[in-house]
């Protein structure tokens, strides 16, 4: 009844995550507030703090977007090493199932 309802239990994944990921990054306010002080400062011809703005904030753009990689990575370690335990009920006998632990993962997203 319940996955009738909900579904399978299952993570979501995306086809392209780094695409995601790079969105996500920008859509950060501080990113965002440093885009548009680096935006006035090309409107106002003032080149070499512009261009320095904007390597910084692609730098700390790369940084984060590594750290998010990486954390995906541990993630999915962690995910093949935890199995979970499962006791159901199949026609009126307890049952114990054991499967991978992936349900987590769209719990936090």
């Amino acid at each position: 009844m319940q996955q009738q309802v909900h579904g399978y239990n299952r993570g979501g994944k995306s086809p392209n995550q780094a695409l995601e990921l790079i969105i996500d990054i920008f859509k950060e306010p501080m990113i965002i507030l440093l885009l548009v002080a680096c935006s006035i400062y090309f409107v106002l011809s003032e080149w070499s703090e512009a261009f320095t703005m904007l390597g910084a904030i692609l730098f700390v753009a790369g940084i984060s977007l590594f750290q998010d990689y990486r954390s995906q990575r541990a993630v999915k370690a962690l995910q093949q090493m935890t199995m979970t335990k499962a006791k159901v009920v199949r026609n009126n006998m307890p049952e114990s199932k054991y499967h991978p632990m992936r349900s987590w993962l769209a719990i936090q997203q």
